[in-house]
């Protein structure tokens, strides 16, 4: 995928519009305001979806740094933490998010990417809590804060979201990558925000990529209902000095599909691949194919298509990044594999690690020659003469396995590569 230039546009542009939770309001302000329904039934947001919210996080000051208890803030937004006491390091996943770090060292490790400094490192506080700089949160997860009058804070984990309808009432359609369909409600406690400055609801449009933090209270009803404490518009259009938009650019991309959910078109592998992109198709993306004049939509494309065209310049800063499509071309098969070359690596070590398709030999951050391999329906694993067919499902930690892979390999930390034969030692 190549790209000309990018605009990252932050979800906490300004933090200092940011409130505590929102309330349900009796009845609308102005056009733009919008009540919940009080005769509606509603239950606690579910911890685990895309974004969640912390209120009364207690900080403590570490050497003159603002840190965080690290595993209370990180389940709360629906991580799970795991401690290993041999070498004091930590793991912090959420679905394919694979965060490491180890006690009293400035690094931190985000999805197999290289790792990065906050200035601070994790320390132990009476032996028992592990802290992290609060930066964790914004350089790190991706999500803001705010103080509240206490002193405790305020921690914030958006949801990055998609505007399919803009309804009468002036609540919003939207799709969640998690929870699908859901009805946003907006009222006067909404904090709205878009490009680093204030915006308002007659800015939201449809196909928009908005990150929202929803109140506490979410209706059990199809869609769900809630209403937005905090609004910040991904692709508000920037305007220059005279007062005009300026125009967007139109960036190329071009890889593999690997999932399609509700009008949302995924591109390489999110947290493996650096190029990774997620599409907004709407109405007005083009969809072509070649010389063909046939007129393509959103249904034409299936996961394994390679794919080409442009993008609109703003994109969000979720991993991957969204954007919305202008043009889409159907490549012809095979073309992006027959660019690829056909060398091969050899490989040797114990499997340390297997998450989903991923199996990882030797010991990340400490083995030099330790890698992550991607094991397809095209790897052949196979075990001495044995004639047995292996899958990836007979593979277990502490094998060890030997073959080949790609020559194509990421630029992570450890490197990723499509395996292409596996060997298990007797």
């Amino acid at each position: 995928m190549r790209k000309n230039t990018k605009r990252w546009i932050a979800s906490a542009a300004a933090l200092g519009l940011l409130t505590g939770g929102a309330v349900f309001a009796a009845e609308p302000v102005d056009e733009n305001v919008v009540a919940v329904p009080e005769d509606s039934v509603t239950e606690e947001a579910p911890a685990v979806v895309n974004g969640a919210a912390l209120y009364n996080v207690v900080v403590q000051d570490v050497n003159g740094v603002t840190m965080i208890p690290l595993r209370e803030v990180a389940e709360g937004l629906g991580y799970t933490v795991t401690w290993n006491g041999e070498n004091e390091s930590i793991e912090v996943r959420k679905g394919a998010q694979y965060i490491t770090m180890s006690i009293d060292q400035d690094s931190y490790a985000f999805s197999r990417r290289a790792p990065q400094s906050l200035g601070a490192a994790p320390t132990l506080v009476n032996d028992s809590v592990t802290y992290v700089p609060l930066s964790f949160i914004t350089d790190i997860i991706g999500g803001y804060y705010s103080v509240n009058e206490d002193g405790s804070y305020k921690i914030v984990n958006p949801s990055i979201v998609t505007v399919s309808e803009v309804q009468e009432d002036g609540s919003l359609l939207v799709t969640d990558s998690y929870l699908g369909e859901v009805i946003v409600r907006i009222d006067e406690n909404t904090k709205i925000t878009g490009a680093g400055q204030e915006a308002s609801a007659k800015d939201i449009k449809k196909d928009m990529v908005l990150a929202i933090e929803y109140a506490p209270a979410m209706t059990m009803s199809i869609p769900p209902q809630t209403t937005a404490v905090t609004i910040d518009i991904q692709n508000l259009p920037v305007e220059n000095v005279e007062g005009t938009e300026e125009p967007e650019m139109d960036l190329t991309f071009k890889g593999e599909i690997t999932s399609i959910d509700n009008g949302l078109v995924t591109i390489g592998v999110p947290f493996e691949d650096d190029n990774a992109l997620r599409l907004v198709i709407s109405n007005d993306t083009q969809i072509t194919k070649g010389n063909d004049k046939r007129v393509y939509k959103l249904e034409d494309l299936e996961v394994g298509m390679v794919i080409s065209g442009t993008h609109s310049e703003p994109m969000t800063m979720s991993i991957p990044p969204q954007t919305v499509a202008l043009t889409v071309n159907i490549e012809d098969e095979g073309s992006e594999e027959e660019a690829e070359t056909l060398e091969s690596v050899a490989f040797e070590g114990e499997i340390t690690a297997i998450d989903g398709d991923i199996v990882t030999v030797g010991v990340p951050f400490e083995d030099n020659d330790a890698i992550c391999l991607v094991i397809s329906d095209k790897t052949q694993i196979t075990k001495g003469n044995d004639k047995r067919i292996y899958k990836i499902d007979d593979l277990e930690v502490g094998m060890k396995i030997s073959g080949t892979h790609s020559a194509a390999t990421t630029r992570s930390i450890p490197p990723q590569s499509a395996a292409i034969t596996v060997e298990i030692a007797d």
